[in-house]
């Protein structure tokens, strides 16, 4: 009898031990929610994926702010985002290359390849030095920096990014993978010029024309636009996957430096609109067609629901925008061309850069029937100018594209960029458009 006392009194021991330790278990779990909770509020996780615990006491220590451990990324959005970098390097090596290889005369097939992979060197390499530091930085809201046009230079030759380090911009993946993407962005952005200056420069002055370019206007347009301190970004311009950072820039600048070189001598072959080798232009065509999906839907630097719309959009937005071209074309020379869809189905996808994230599916399907339309014209109209050769169309694709996408965005913006973005006129807010 004793015995079967004890061992009473000894199991009551144990449930109350047990009981104590549930209670405390269970004051744990309710502070681990709490902090989880706190940590979402404050913009550190998206999407609604929670960090395990490992990463929130990594987050937690101030001895490594502005790192996260590893169980702090998405191995989804990860792995997303490389692909996507993947596909965009596709657009300029060799999508650009092919395609302006086909429109040139067959003795400068092999100067804008080399121009092409050449810049796709250099900027690389500008990029580790210095370009991602002015374009992106500072890396960490809690950086008390003020930029309004250049970065800092707290990534100068890449000091502070290891493989735990992250970017405000991008916060569930890498800072690495997000450097990255970006690179791939800068290069098409450069590859994209020389269309507008193609057979009539050397390559020496190409290489130093494209490096001042990155660092004198790319880098501080990518700044404004997309850096959460950027000036433009304050004042809510929308450029979701760079229609104003890549796409006007780029073709405003082959503008102003086709005419600065001056035009060909040779007035019938400015006047008219062929490939030399239509086989290379339909394969660079290809790959840019494809690389654009890289390029659009990378830009929300997730897997989730805005990358799987942009999906949807730049689809729309292509086959529109070619539909309106051919219908154009057909009607004013007789009939539609293999080139013609070609160039239409770009003018599409550059007018849906801006907006991508932010239209659906009618205000794609408009946007590119007006740039179909619209870039069109614009190329009947400037092979008419005596001062203007830009033998690519690089001008009228790019610049013209991206104005007529800019200005449709401003009406049919419908869904929030992470409930931040305000909306077009055709929703609720006319003041868009100004």
């Amino acid at each position: 009898m004793i015995a079967s006392r004890q061992q009473a009194s000894h199991i009551m021991a144990a449930q109350d031990a047990l009981a104590v330790l549930v209670k405390e278990l269970g004051e744990l779990n309710a502070q681990y929610t709490a902090l989880q909770n706190s940590l979402l509020l404050a913009g550190n996780c998206k999407h609604n994926t929670l960090p395990t615990q490992e990463g929130v006491l990594a987050l937690a220590d101030p001895c490594r702010r502005g790192l996260q451990s590893e169980d702090m990324f998405n191995s989804g959005d990860t792995g997303f985002i490389l692909c996507c970098s993947a596909i965009v390097m596709l657009m300029s090596l060799p999508g650009i290359s092919l395609f302006y290889s086909g429109a040139v005369k067959i003795k400068h097939v092999m100067t804008t390849f080399i121009q092409t992979m050449a810049i796709s060197s250099i900027i690389s390499v500008l990029w580790m030095v210095c370009g991602y530091s002015l374009a992106f930085a500072p890396a960490h809201a809690t950086a008390d920096t003020d930029t309004r046009v250049y970065g800092d230079l707290s990534r100068v030759w890449l000091v502070g990014m290891d493989v735990y380090s992250v970017h405000q911009i991008a916060p569930t993946i890498p800072e690495t993978a997000f450097c990255m993407f970006q690179l791939s962005n800068a290069i098409i952005a450069c590859a994209l010029i020389i269309g507008g200056f193609a057979c009539r420069t050397k390559f020496v002055s190409v290489l130093l024309f494209i490096s001042m370019w990155l660092l004198l206007v790319f880098c501080p347009l990518s700044q404004i636009h997309r850096h959460p301190r950027g000036w433009l970004f304050k004042k809510q311009v929308l450029d979701y996957a760079g229609g104003n950072v890549v796409h006007i820039s780029a073709g405003i600048t082959a503008l102003i430096a086709s005419y600065y070189i001056g035009p060909r001598s040779n007035i019938q072959e400015r006047e008219r609109f062929e490939s030399r080798n239509i086989l290379l232009c339909v394969w660079g065509a290809c790959f840019v067609l494809m690389g654009w999906f890289g390029f659009n839907m990378g830009s929300s630097y997730s897997s989730g629901h805005t990358s799987s719309r942009s999906m949807v959009v730049t689809i729309v937005g292509a086959s529109s925008s070619a539909m309106s071209w051919i219908a154009v074309e057909w009607y004013r020379t007789g009939t539609p061309s293999i080139l013609g869809i070609l160039c239409g189905s770009i003018a599409g996808l550059v007018s849906i850069s801006a907006g991508v994230g932010f239209i659906d599916h009618t205000g794609a399907f408009v946007t590119g029937l007006c740039a179909g339309v619209v870039c069109y014209l614009v190329v009947e109209k400037e092979r008419t100018i005596r001062s203007v050769d830009d033998p690519l169309n690089t001008f009228s694709l790019n610049f013209v594209g991206g104005l007529t996408g800019g200005l449709m965005v401003g009406f049919f913006a419908k869904f929030d960029a992470d409930n931040a973005a305000p909306r077009g006129a055709f929703y609720g807010n006319p003041a868009q458009v100004r």
